[in-house]
């Protein structure tokens, strides 16, 4: 658990551990003395018992074959190394990311299309590539499919493959899939969505083929980090899941990783999600997060559910938890577990990354086109404990470049760099991103975050490097 609390309990219990073993060395030292003068005075004795006794060969003499006790020299060393072990540094960090989702409407899906028939869409993240790169593991949600032609956006989703490429090229390394837009095309849509995601190099979680693991581990700086997500599902249809009402035949059920908000079902699917958390630390994960779909659509501030879920994961131990789905940006908080012990860091919406959701659309005057680069450095102690070291956010803009009267070249632009430079951002009208800025702020004005030094970022800082002192 990321308890900084039990730093302070881990650090006495290794000292007085040490205190013990030192103890115990001396112990051991003295008794090795006293046996080695005791033999002496018991080889005196014998010398003089002997004196008339004929000696016999050393090559006959027989060693008893059960005397397999260490020498004093072997119980040194073995404490010495138990030393060593438990004086040894075990610092390291990492910093993680996520942008809102990657929702992409018919405009968008134009704007990359190639004079040959072909797509590409290097354009979209030019902008936050290096911020991309500075992070340690870069994360994006994909609500929708990338299923194969015919390309469609809402209210059935399905992009180019080209996009995954785009996305790796950037720098991403993980996607998630698990979203109410899972199977607008279909089991063999989500099966392509996989394929095409793999085939650019990055990882996928949320959905998932028959032997893929139920969740998404790896080691980031040393350090054993899990990654699971969820989407909600709609009302079931004949007993089966549901997504956006579209049914999920029964035998793919389990490849797709879900949650119900109905009464008969939320409670076990509370349990559900808490066994997997207890599971991904159980398998010797240091850091465990979830990624959530989930909230009401277009609601600045999180519901019941997402406030029900998340105390449910905060219960079970999870760290931190990235939210996405209601296409604004929402509150970030921390949640303290139900037995006071441990408090999980939520980001309840990152928003939308990129779209073709603008100004006007739900009459959210401009939010749909907010968005934030959720940044976590998470951080282990030298004696082995992990927590959050620092928190934040790098707010972003959906700038929707109009290029046809059906297409759009739109870029993410990071508001804090923009509002400096806004030509270098292709940016004409300032009052664009100055009202971005404005409200994001009044958003992040409603975070309640206790215990983590939090900030806006200007910028993913670059990781830092340990270099060896020349000899």
């Amino acid at each position: 658990m990321l308890n900084k609390k039990r730093s302070d309990h881990t650090t006495l219990f290794n000292k007085n551990l040490i205190i013990i073993l030192l103890l115990s060395l001396i112990f051991v030292l003295q008794g090795c003395v006293a046996k080695e003068g005791n033999q002496q005075e018991q080889a005196r004795t014998d010398s003089q018992q002997n004196e008339q006794v004929e000696s016999v060969p050393d090559d006959q003499i027989a060693t008893p074959a059960n005397d397999q006790s260490p020498s004093p020299s072997q119980k040194t060393i073995s404490l010495d190394a138990l030393v060593e072990k438990e004086q040894q540094d075990l610092t390291s960090s990492f910093t993680i990311g996520m942008i809102g989702d990657v929702l992409f409407h018919e405009w968008l899906i134009e704007g990359g299309l190639q004079e040959d028939g072909s797509y590409d869409y290097p354009y979209i993240y030019e902008y936050l590539e290096s911020d991309v790169n500075n992070l340690d593991f870069a994360m994006f949600n994909m609500e929708g499919t990338l299923a194969g032609p015919p390309y469609t956006g809402y209210p059935m989703f399905s992009a180019p493959s080209a996009l995954a490429d785009s996305m790796a090229e950037k720098g991403f390394d993980l996607c998630t899939t698990a979203s109410n837009h899972s199977v607008d095309r279909g089991v063999e849509g989500m099966n392509a969505t996989i394929d095409a995601l793999r085939s650019a190099g990055l990882e996928n979680l949320g959905t998932r083929k028959e032997g893929d693991p139920p969740y998404f581990s790896t080691e980031l700086n040393g350090i054993k980090v899990a990654i699971s997500t969820a989407t909600y599902t709609t009302p079931k249809i004949n007993g089966l899941v549901s997504l956006n009402g579209i049914p999920v035949p029964a035998e793919s059920e389990h490849l797709i990783d879900t949650f119900s908000l109905e009464e008969p079902y939320i409670y076990q699917d509370m349990e559900k999600l808490q066994t997997r958390a207890q599971t991904m630390r159980a398998d010797g994960n240091e850091v465990v997060i979830f990624i959530m779909h989930w909230g009401t659509e277009y609601s600045l501030s999180e519901d019941w559910s997402q406030e029900l879920y998340a105390q449910a994961l905060a219960d079970a131990g999870v760290d931190m938890v990235f939210g996405m789905h209601p296409h604004v940006v929402e509150p970030i908080k921390t949640v303290q577990s139900e037995d006071g012990k441990h408090n999980m860091l939520v980001y309840y919406s990152l928003g939308n990354s990129v779209s073709d959701q603008d100004y006007y659309t739900a009459d959210m005057m401009g939010h749909c086109q907010d968005g934030l680069m959720g940044i976590v450095t998470f951080e282990r102690d030298k004696y082995g404990e992990v927590s959050i070291g620092e928190c934040g956010y790098l707010a972003t803009y959906c700038n929707m470049i109009k290029i046809a009267h059906d297409a759009t070249q739109s870029r993410v632009i990071p508001v804090k760099r923009a509002l400096e430079n806004p030509a270098d951002y292709g940016i004409s009208d300032i009052s664009l991103i100055q009202g971005s800025s404005e409200r994001t702020a009044n958003i992040m004005a409603e975070n309640s975050i206790q215990g983590i030094e939090f900030k806006e970022y200007y910028s993913v800082p670059l990781p830092l490097v340990e270099f060896e002192a020349e000899p």
